[in-house]
């Protein structure tokens, strides 16, 4: 279920970001609003420069794909 894809997303950035900048996406993800969830969260990355893996990367692409988010590319900044 790509709700429970993005949230699981989100846990992997619990220690780097603390559950803070974490809650408003998933939040979000409980009222069913996947893309501004996701938005949110890949936003915060990116203000926050918060490193990334590469799996990271792969899996928020795709679901950004899903969701109707084409332009998460910035995040590969991120990739360390």
């Amino acid at each position: 279920m790509l709700a429970d894809r993005i949230k699981s997303l989100c846990e992997n950035f619990r220690e780097r970001m603390g559950s803070d900048l974490l809650g408003l996406s998933k939040s979000y993800v409980d009222h069913g609003e996947n893309e501004l969830a996701l938005d949110t969260l890949c936003e915060n990355l990116l203000e926050n420069e918060i490193a990334i893996s590469e799996d990271e990367l792969a899996e928020a692409l795709l679901l950004g794909k899903e969701v109707g988010l084409d332009d998460l590319g910035y995040l590969k900044t991120l990739v360390h």
